[in-house]
C-alpha cells in the first residue's frame, strides 16, 4: 500500500491532494511499524590488580582499552 501511495504522490501535480497523500504515508508507515522494546545489559567488569590507568567509557560502559596499562 505504502508503495503505491509513494508512486501516486510522485505523480500527482496538486500540492493538496499530493500533501495528503503523504499525510497517508505517514500514518500507514507508523502504524506499521515494528516496536522493539530496549534492552538494558547488565555486565560484571573485573579489574584487575595489575592495571593501571584503568578508565569505564561512559558511554560505551566498558573500559577505554586504548589507555589501560600495566603496573
Amino acid at each position: 500500500m505504502v508503495n503505491r501511495l509513494f508512486a501516486t504522490a510522485l505523480v500527482t501535480v496538486s500540492t493538496t491532494a499530493r500533501t495528503r497523500i503523504w499525510s497517508r504515508i505517514d500514518r500507514q508507515v507508523m502504524s506499521d511499524a515494528a516496536v522493539l522494546p530496549g534492552v538494558y545489559v547488565k555486565i560484571l567488569l573485573y579489574r584487575n590488580p595489575h592495571l593501571t590507568n584503568v578508565y569505564v567509557h561512559r558511554y560505551y560502559a566498558m573500559y577505554d582499552f586504548a589507555g589501560l596499562g600495566i603496573k
